[in-house]
């Protein structure tokens, strides 16, 4: 995976048909079909009923595969 900004990563997972596949250490962004086309980190923790990504917004990380 190449890192990547936050404008390039949505420029090319956003006209696909891709999902989030949240975990505390990153989420993984997947195709239907199960391929990883890319990745942000730090991931996503839920607690209670409220959601948050661990570390904040602005550390976060953008990876292209």
């Amino acid at each position: 995976m190449t890192e990547v900004t936050k404008d390039q990563f949505f420029d090319k997972i956003g006209p696909s048909n891709v999902s989030p596949s949240p975990d505390r250490m990153e989420t993984l962004w997947k195709t239907p079909m199960g391929a990883v086309v890319g990745k942000t980190t730090p991931g996503y923790l839920l607690e209670g009923d409220r959601g948050h990504y661990v570390g904040g917004e602005l550390n976060k990380r953008y990876y292209l595969a």
